[in-house]
């Protein structure tokens, strides 16, 4: 086993029995509480030192709630040192209460709009996203990228127009491996 720390940059951590999670219906597997205690058993004998906790898909209207508890989650545990929560950025300036909101939680480090989901690969250019994003800087958050492969495009001429925002490519842009 490693004899160093770990941090782990990317960690989801829910419980459906306080944020609502539609898109876990009938998903038996992910349809439950998921928290530090879950964490440290599926972990043994791995140490994580420090995590990253990330949004998890909570229905629209739930971010501001979704990031409240995982902040009442890092008060219990120490080793939730930053958050990335989630925000409607598609909504333009008026987001800007609630990156406020999510700003306040000393551990926000950043937001994501899951974009993956979107059926247009260039949702993320809309000019009310890209306001969004703009934001962003003002708050030295960064926003994370969660994307297909088929999205890529799209996102990279997102990264350019807003150039006072720093960007993380969450999961390689799930490239098409099973396509070869």
């Amino acid at each position: 086993m490693p004899s160093f720390p770990i941090v782990d940059a990317h960690v989801h951590l829910y419980d459906p029995g306080v944020i609502r999670y539609a898109w876990m219906k009938d998903k038996a597997l992910l349809d439950r509480k998921r928290l530090m205690a879950e964490l440290d058993a599926a972990r043994e004998p791995v140490e994580i030192e420090q995590l990253v906790w990330v949004e998890v898909g909570a229905d629209p209207g739930q971010h501001l709630q979704e990031a409240s508890f995982v902040d009442g989650l890092a008060r219990a545990d120490a080793r939730i040192g930053a958050m990335v929560a989630s925000a409607p950025l598609e909504n333009g300036a008026s987001v800007t209460p609630d990156l406020e909101k999510l700003a306040a939680h000393g551990l926000t480090r950043g937001i994501r709009r899951l974009l993956q989901d979107e059926p247009d690969p260039e949702f993320c250019l809309r000019p009310g996203f890209i306001e969004g994003v703009k934001l962003l800087a003002r708050f030295d958050l960064a926003f994370d990228i969660c994307i297909y492969h088929h999205q890529l495009a799209g996102a990279l001429e997102l990264v350019r127009r807003c150039p006072k925002v720093r960007f993380v490519l969450d999961h390689i842009a799930k490239p098409g491996i099973r396509d070869g």
